[in-house]
């Protein structure tokens, strides 16, 4: 699925005016060879990323699995409570970095591609993630390199060391080592016998401590796959093709006929600026023929028939997720516990 950076019912939810909305003509610039930098606009600009955005209402049927941003906290949290004790162990003073907040936008914003007039108005195509303070993960402190041995162990010792590696991070986020294999450690330099790292060092524990993950565990991005699988499928419709060229012949009779896809406009039209007055004119008609032609909701309405599949398809599957995710949480709140 396009992750809008692309992580309910059978069918899409979205609400009548969404689906309904497939005329405005007052938002389309006239039929010149090309529009002015700054054509009238009827939605007010505004800087708060996804406020208007056509992907506002959207759900799947893939959300009912995906990670909650109040469970992903608990987990992150709770992760973090285990490396510090971890850490101390080794005789080191680390706070691992605070999860990142919400970040405020619609869960689906910019799936498609832009799709917030006011924010095309002043943005252009800049994704508003980037606008979001807490969209991306704090950056980590500096380390010294007996902090960095103690917190992500040795990648040498725990390729030698390891058994069957699990390739993907428990809470679905971003690539890690797995397994832990300790082995003893020289002394510290200071004399003291010191506690050996796990072969992934006190983060990889941690992870550990909390997924417990058996012969049957399923990786959480399991789900992503699911939903990239009915994205692909879903961009191959002949739906979803039609829309393509609904969209693209209103790009066209507005001035841009080059523009061939909501999500390669920037590539079809050559912007090496994505966020000066050319582009800004070209997001502006963008966001113009999605709401003329109702792309989103149409869109997400394939989507979500294909992700719909793909659940019956692993329903088993995805129930066990379910199950060992409910235990997983259950872990992580014992740690946060009092």
């Amino acid at each position: 699925m396009r992750i809008p950076p692309r992580p309910s019912a059978a069918v899409v939810t979205v609400t009548a005016s969404a689906l309904l909305a497939v005329s405005a003509a007052g938002l389309l610039a006239g039929c010149s060879t090309r529009p002015d930098p700054a054509p009238e606009q009827s939605a007010p600009v505004s800087r708060a990323p996804g406020a208007h955005s056509l992907g506002a209402g959207l759900s799947f049927p893939m959300d009912r699995y995906r990670i909650s941003d109040a469970d992903q906290r608990t987990l992150e949290l709770a992760r973090n409570v285990l490396i510090t004790e971890c850490m101390s162990r080794h005789g080191l003073d680390y706070t691992p970095p605070a999860p990142a907040g919400p970040s405020g936008l619609p869960p689906y914003a910019h799936l498609y591609g832009v799709d917030d007039p006011g924010h095309a108005a002043v943005h252009g195509y800049r994704h508003p993630a980037d606008l979001e303070p807490d969209a991306y993960p704090r950056i980590e402190q500096d380390l010294s390199a007996q902090e960095r041995l103690a917190l992500y162990g040795d990648p040498e010792h725990t390729e030698q060391t390891a058994p069957a590696e699990i390739t993907h991070d428990p809470e679905g986020r971003e690539p890690g080592h797995a397994h832990e294999g300790p082995e003893p450690r020289p002394a510290h330099p200071s004399g003291q016998s010191q506690p050996s790292e796990p072969a992934t060092g006190c983060w990889g524990e941690a992870r550990l401590a909390i997924n417990e993950p058996g012969e049957d565990w399923i990786d959480p991005t399991f789900i992503h796959q699911l939903e990239d699988e009915a994205g692909h499928a879903a961009d191959e419709d002949p739906r979803v093709a039609g829309l393509r060229r609904e969209w693209a012949g209103c790009m066209a009779r507005n001035g841009y006929p080059e523009a061939r896809g909501p999500l390669t406009a920037v590539e079809d039209l050559g912007l090496t600026d994505i966020m000066d007055e050319r582009a800004i004119a070209a997001a502006r008609q963008d966001v113009a023929c999605k709401t003329e032609t109702g792309l989103v909701a149409r869109w997400a309405a394939v989507d979500a028939e294909y992700q719909a599949e793909l659940i019956a398809e692993h329903a088993g599957l995805l129930a066990d997720y379910q199950r060992q995710h409910a235990e997983r949480m259950a872990r992580a709140r014992a740690v946060l516990a009092p």
